[in-house]
């Protein structure tokens, strides 16, 4: 990837940016005519309310413009397995949007099981660098999510390190990884809730 620059003299007008938010908002997106979201009070919104999780169709592209590089969205793949076996099991997925106030810019959580009240943060792989990753999010989400999420987990490909199964369980948050086609660590235990 590369980091494009204006050239000298180019003018930048900002115009296509999204603006500071004036206000924190959250937007709760779900499948359309999603199952009703129990007990839950309704979020403030800067727009709709309930739109589609993430669906990229594509999992593999190419990207031109020298030698053809493959790229994979492995952590899109991920979430889409993990929450067709969810609504396998009659849970409710959704996803959400914050905006935070004098911010411009939207952030989006990966997976929520709705039904179960447990953010999920997923990553392609299975490193320190993605576990980390993975923990930072979900401290920076779960502060403005409502209501408040009982349990939170990382979503990996595949099992980590005995340290970074110590390090995710440190934080108070849950693990769950897929193997052989199954997804180990599901469903949470009842100690694995948000402090």
């Amino acid at each position: 990837m590369f980091r494009l620059r204006p050239r000298e003299g180019a003018v930048v007008d900002g115009s296509h940016r999204l603006p500071a938010a004036s206000r924190t908002a959250i937007s709760h997106w779900a499948p359309p005519g999603g199952l009703p979201r129990r007990g839950a009070t309704p979020a403030k919104s800067t727009g709709r309310l309930r739109t589609p999780t993430e669906r990229n169709t594509t999992f593999v592209s190419t990207r031109k413009g020298g030698d053809p590089v493959e790229v994979e969205r492995r952590e899109a793949d991920l979430c889409r397995r993990f929450e067709a076996f969810l609504e396998a099991r009659g849970h409710e997925v959704c996803r959400y949007a914050i905006r935070v106030e004098g911010e411009p810019g939207i952030m989006r959580t990966d997976t929520c099981d709705a039904t179960d009240l447990t953010l999920y943060e997923a990553k392609g792989d299975s490193t320190r660098r993605h576990v980390r990753e993975a923990l930072a999010q979900l401290a920076d989400y779960v502060r403005h999510v409502r209501p408040k999420r009982k349990k939170c987990a990382v979503l990996l490909p595949a099992r980590p390190s005995k340290d970074l199964c110590e390090l995710i369980e440190s934080q108070g948050h849950a693990l769950v990884y897929e193997e052989h086609g199954a997804f180990i660590g599901w469903p949470l235990s009842e100690d694995s809730t948000v402090a």
